[in-house]
Parts: C-alpha cells; structure tokens; sequence
C-alpha cells in the first residue's frame, strides 16, 4: 500500500473549517468537545470512538491523523502500521500522548494532500469534504443537513436559511460573528454567544 493523493481545502482553510463547526456544535448542543489542544492543533472526538487530530505544522505542512470505529481500515492500526503501509513519520509529529492508535492518516507537504487508510466515508468527511451546500456529500451540505434538523428540532416550520448562510458560515470560520452564526441557524435559538466564542478560540 502507498499513500494516494485526495482532495482538501487548504490547512487554513481546513482549520476554519473546523472552527465554523465547533460554533455551531457549541450553539446548538452546548458543547465544547471541537477545540483546539494547542498552537495549531485542534482535536475532534463524536463521542461514540471515533476522533482525529489537524495540526498545522512548520513550512507549510499540515496533517490529519485519527480514528474512525466505523469507516476506518481495519487492517492499520496505530503509528506503524501506517508508516508501513506509506505515510511518512512526520505525518505524526502531533500526534498526542495517549491517543486511540490511528486507522488513517492524511498528511499536506505544501503542495498536496495525500493519505493512508483513506475512505470516503471516514469521520472527516463531514468537516473537510469541499463543495456546495447544496450537494449532501460535503462539508457544507452535511452542516446544512445538521442545522436544518437543529431548527426543526427547536422551532416550529421548515429550515428557513439557504445555501448561501452555510456556506458564509463556514468560509468565516474563526472570525464568525452573532449575525452570521444566526443567519445560518435559521433563528435566534440556542447559546449564539457560546458558539462566537468557542469559534474564536481557533484564532492564530
């Protein structure tokens, strides 16, 4: 096995990514479990074993490592399986002490993303699939699909926001405002002031 090339934002791009997610995680479900752990890196876990780790590394480089329980490679199963199977040891720099052995591995040399153990289907496509709103196979749509459920969930009617407001809340990632945040929920419901500041804890 060797590493393959995939498709993802840009690290930056990717790290407000993450902090877009974690104000909405933080508004709608009064939780703070998307943050970062450090300069630079910032750690996931769904709370049902499955997690990962985006580390912003020095010269450009960048790299996801984590576990997935459900999509993951069964057949690699820590650091060394995934060295084996093509993934370079700096991929791990910032893998923390005491972390769930790793399934799959992605890591961006300044130029290209490539990974070990990739699926399609793994925990971090919901947070770093590129792409519209509109299409349920991305980031943006699997976030729509999250809000609209949220605003059923906590007021009465159809999910009002549109693509538009996803996608803006995504794209400000760690500079989210109240007025976006709230665009993209649909309405004035849950901690919209929680979910600005949990976002702003990305800022570098």
């Amino acid at each position: 096995m060797t590493a393959t090339e995939v498709l993802l934002p840009a690290p930056s791009d990717a790290w407000s990514m993450l902090a877009a997610w974690s104000a909405v995680v933080a508004a709608v479900f009064e939780q703070e479990d998307l943050r970062p752990e450090g300069p630079g890196v910032a750690h996931f876990a769904d709370g049902g074993g499955s997690e990962f780790d985006l580390a912003l590394l020095s010269g450009g480089r960048a790299s996801i490592v984590g576990f997935d329980r459900e999509a993951g490679d069964t057949d690699l199963r820590g650091r060394d399986d995934l060295v084996a199977a093509g993934a370079p040891r700096w991929w791990f720099a910032a893998l923390p002490e005491g972390a769930t052995a790793p399934n799959f591995a992605y890591g961006f040399d300044g130029t290209s993303w490539s990974a070990v153990g990739h699926n399609p289907d793994l925990i971090t496509k919901a947070h770093f699939t590129p792409g519209p709103a509109t299409d349920p196979e991305t980031a943006a749509g699997v976030l729509a699909d999250v809000l609209s459920q949220a605003y059923e969930d906590n007021l009465d009617g159809d999910y009002p926001a549109d693509a538009e407001a996803v996608e803006a809340l995504l794209a400000a990632g760690e500079h989210i405002d109240e007025g976006t945040l709230r665009r993209a929920l649909g309405g004035d419901y849950g901690d919209i002031a929680l979910g600005v500041a949990t976002a702003a804890r990305f800022r570098r």
